[in-house]
């Protein structure tokens, strides 16, 4: 469990990178999709529960019940993991 969490902490560093060079030079590409945004965010902050008790901290996520809109829902998830 500990390699993998390990090489998902990998992977997300050098996709970041990539991200890095991508803004850079001037290459991004978002790809809109109508999705319910809230639901979105609680799904990643889900994955991140067992590191949220390990690390003793506590989160809090208050937010209407829905906002829907396009977005890009691998952006999103970029900018709140990170």
């Amino acid at each position: 469990a500990i390699s993998d969490r390990m090489v998902a902490r990998l992977t997300r560093l050098v996709e970041d990178l990539l991200e890095v060079s991508r803004i850079n030079s001037q290459r991004i590409e978002l790809r809109y999709e109508e999705i319910e945004l809230v639901g979105l965010l609680r799904e990643i902050l889900s994955r991140f529960q067992w590191e949220i008790e390990r690390a003793g901290v506590q989160v809090r996520f208050d937010a209407p019940a829905s906002i829907v809109g396009s977005w890009d829902p691998g952006k999103i998830e970029q900018i709140f993991v990170n």
